[in-house]
């Protein structure tokens, strides 16, 4: 039996233009629904206005910050270190009873050295980067990530301002005096319990006056800026000004 062959059923334009249309509209639905997505997290990543000026404040100044704080706190730590394992070992090796007593104080103080280092926040060194990994998806959310970041540019800034706090320096002067005596009086050694007063309370000193003290004028700037506290009125300065004569040192507190 002879089977005729099907005509071929012609294909009608319209129907690719259909689908063509098709295509396109599923393509700018899927587009719509990313972009209302996507401004829908975002809405919900970001605070009022006035608090996201202060956050962005805070932590880009946070940032800016870090990189010369991470430097003053590794070189630091690197110093107290060396210094606790180097005066440890010369102490045991040392024949001298005085000698070996004034390397076991210096190596005790440089163990409280790193441990200042290590077991104190020192915010200043890590930037913004724990205030970021606060979320800001609610006005609660914004409100506590807003505290974080004051707290810790404020608590980077009270590090950074230690050289003009008295009690820190004088409770090293006191720690250092103390220990050279021990030496001097306790066993009978002026020479060497001098000497190592002289130099560990140079060192002290130059921990605290290498501190980066950026903080100090971001924190007052945030402050002027956001509530309306002068800078002028929040933190000691001194410069040198010109004098008749010379040069001069302005001190305002």
């Amino acid at each position: 039996m002879q089977h005729r062959p099907r005509a071929m059923r012609s294909r009608k334009p319209q129907d690719g233009c259909r689908r063509a249309v098709r295509r396109r509209g599923a393509a700018g639905l899927m587009l719509a629904l990313m972009l209302l997505s996507s401004a829908a997290h975002a809405r919900a990543e970001s605070c009022d206005a006035d608090t996201e000026a202060r956050l962005s404040f805070l932590e880009t100044r946070l940032d800016d910050g870090r990189p010369g704080t991470a430097r003053w706190w590794n070189a630091w730590l690197a110093v107290f270190a060396f210094g606790a394992a180097y005066k440890t070992t010369r102490g045991a090796l040392e024949g001298d009873a005085s000698n070996a007593a004034a390397d076991y104080i210096a190596a005790g103080k440089s163990v409280l050295g790193v441990a200042d280092l290590t077991l104190r926040a020192h915010a200043g060194r890590h930037g913004a980067e724990r205030v970021r990994t606060l979320p800001k998806d609610t006005p609660d959310h914004c409100a506590a990530r807003l505290r974080a970041a004051e707290s810790t540019l404020a608590s980077a800034a009270q590090d950074a301002g230690a050289r003009w706090s008295w009690k820190q320096h004088l409770s090293s002067l006191l720690l250092n005096l103390g220990a050279g005596l021990a030496v001097a009086e306790g066993w009978d050694d002026p020479g060497t319990g001098w000497r190592d007063f002289a130099v560990s309370e140079a060192s002290s000193e130059l921990h605290l006056w290498t501190h980066p003290t950026r903080a100090v004028g971001d924190w007052s700037e945030y402050r002027e800026r956001f509530d309306g506290i002068p800078r002028a009125a929040d933190t000691p300065t001194f410069r040198l000004a010109a004098v008749r004569g010379g040069l001069g040192i302005d001190y305002r507190f």
